[in-house]
């Protein structure tokens, strides 16, 4: 069964804010989008509480179906992949999700802590909430993907108050689930030489990280209680970030060990592709390269899966480029942009047990720029042409 071309939106739904609850998409946007024919044929969308309080808040999850209507009219009854995430829970911090892990010990096993059972009643809240036609969001949404990029951590400054998302970890000192300060490597052991001062936290790398003796309990209660509350809901597990050489394919391979522990009703996996071409390659190369090495990230991937589990398809929820002309690193001009998702597409078309690709995303924001719109919403030409081209071989989500 091969894949669907879709987006993931990103930041295109405005979430709850301290003057509203209901996620809102402007008007002019979604008129916008019916002007361009994008033939979007499958959506990603993140369910946040942003400023609301919890899942109770009047209008809530009413506005998310309301929108969700609303881009099922825009993009005619595209399939939806719904998100659920740390920004999900009730004042998520990184310290409350990393809470008791056991790596890295001599046997790491998934372990529970309390950020788990609240993640679990977001689940229950989400799914069973009436609306007021008196349906749920299970008739709008049958693909929920649990947590996103699990193996990304940042490199930022570390604040003094613990927030998630803003303390660091460094390169240097590799997954933090492998990092043991009683045997560190010699180049670990050089580094933190170098930064005695580097304010070290194992449970605040930043990012998304959540490790994997978290994550694997994490995934499997919360696939087998979404299998409980809609058994025909396809799961989906990873959100994996693939960053030009890293794959994040060790941190699946630990994953995976823990959840052979656990039984897991996970119906696939999901990889995040954003992979630049390389510089350094010959020109008349740069593109067989670029669509060789996602090709190949998709393939271990998939290897990997069926070699320690049961999980048989793939997802691609989250791919692009960052397209800012004049920034080094980045799509330059309109014909690069649809070079590189040609080799994108490719690639994807040819990884059978691929389920889907999402664009990722919509309209440029917050330092951003993937999108097929810039940040005031002006169509970026060479971005949509890009798009727009076609996946060989694609079939369809079921």
């Amino acid at each position: 069964m091969a894949a669907l071309k879709g987006l993931a939106l990103g930041d295109i739904l405005e979430y709850s804010s301290t003057t509203k609850v209901a996620p809102t998409i402007s008007d002019a946007f979604l008129s916008k989008l019916e002007e361009i024919p994008l033939k979007a044929e499958v959506l990603r969308l993140e369910f946040r509480l942003s400023h609301a309080a919890d899942w109770t808040a009047p209008g809530l999850i009413q506005g998310y179906a309301d929108q969700i209507t609303r881009l099922n009219k825009a993009f005619n009854n595209p399939k939806i992949i719904g998100e659920i995430t740390y920004q999900s829970v009730p004042g998520a911090m990184q310290q409350h999700w990393n809470a008791q892990h056991t790596e890295p010990g001599p046997s790491p096993a998934p372990t529970m802590n309390a950020f788990i059972v609240r993640f679990f009643e977001a689940i229950q809240a989400i799914l069973t909430t009436e609306l007021a036609d008196h349906s749920h969001l299970t008739d709008l949404v049958q693909h929920w993907e649990i947590w996103n990029e699990p193996n990304n951590w940042t490199v930022n400054t570390q604040d003094p108050k613990g927030n998630w998302g803003a303390t660091g970890w460094r390169g240097e000192l590799g997954d933090p689930a492998t990092f043991d300060p009683s045997n560190l490597t010699a180049a670990q052991s050089k580094w933190l030489a170098a930064n005695p001062t580097f304010p070290l936290n194992p449970l605040t790398p930043g990012g998304f990280y959540l490790y994997p003796s978290l994550y694997a309990t994490l995934l499997a209660g919360g696939a087998a209680l979404i299998k409980d509350l809609q058994p025909e809901a396809t799961v989906i597990g990873g959100g994996i970030l693939g960053l030009n050489a890293t794959t994040g394919l060790p941190y699946v391979n630990q994953l995976l060990g823990h959840l052979q522990r656990l039984p897991a009703a996970i119906d696939g996996f999901a990889q995040h592709l954003y992979f630049m071409e390389n510089a350094k390659a010959p020109a008349a190369t740069r593109l067989a390269d670029l669509q060789t090495r996602i090709q190949g990230c998709l393939t271990d991937l998939f290897t990997l899966l069926n070699k320690k589990g049961s999980i048989e398809h793939i997802y691609v929820t989250e791919a692009g480029f960052s397209s800012k002309p004049g920034v080094p690193g980045t799509i330059v001009d309109n014909q690069q942009a649809v070079d590189d998702c040609g080799a994108l597409f490719a690639a994807c078309a040819a990884t059978p047990a691929l389920d889907s690709l999402c664009w990722f995303t919509l309209q440029d924001s917050k330092g951003i720029t993937s999108g097929l719109f810039d940040t005031a919403g002006n169509e970026k030409p060479g971005m949509v042409a890009a798009f727009a081209q076609p996946l060989q071989g694609i079939g369809k989500l079921e």
